[in-house]
């Protein structure tokens, strides 16, 4: 139950969700533990206090590594995307490029694509995440995608968010 907070806090807000998620587990244990009634009001206000004051640090430094990844990794006004359609009965090197940092999303039927691969190991398709490619900056990689056994996957929708090496095309 526990490693199942953290998972799914790890999945949807990453570091922060995962300090997050230990946070409540932590707490919520100590409020299990029953120790209120044999503290004295004042041990258990202070007990409360310091349960609130960690809480908001947390919040805070949470906020912190947002606004310093948003810093390091700034999403421009009017960043172009690249919305392209990839052909799977052609080989995709021809078709798209992709390099290290982009941020890519796939639409496919959920039903046909299993896994995805950029450029760092396969991982299970799921629909809405944006994957981030993996890759030695400035060369490029061509991504993978397999479909579940006796599925046919036509093709794929990828709309690409170039983070480095804008000048080079993703669109083939």
């Amino acid at each position: 139950m526990m490693s199942g907070i953290l998972k799914v806090a790890g999945q949807i807000a990453g570091i922060g969700g995962l300090a997050i998620g230990l946070a409540t587990i932590i707490f919520r244990e100590v409020i299990h533990k029953n120790i209120f009634p044999n503290l004295t009001k004042h041990q258990a206000f202070r007990l409360i206090r310091l349960i609130v004051i960690l809480t908001w640090s947390i919040a805070l430094a949470g906020i912190a590594a947002w606004v310093v990844t948003s810093l390091t990794h700034p999403s421009e006004p009017g960043t172009p995307t690249v919305s392209l359609v990839v052909d799977l009965s052609e080989p995709i090197s021809e078709q798209v490029q992709l390099f290290a940092e982009d941020r890519v999303e796939v639409f496919a039927p959920k039903d046909r694509l299993k896994e995805v691969w950029f450029g760092d190991h396969w991982e299970d398709f799921v629909p809405d995440r944006r994957y981030i490619v993996c890759g030695v900056p400035g060369k490029p990689v061509t991504p993978a995608f397999k479909a579940f056994e006796g599925k046919n996957l036509p093709g794929v929708k990828l709309v690409i968010y170039p983070t480095r090496d804008r000048d080079k095309p993703r669109n083939l």
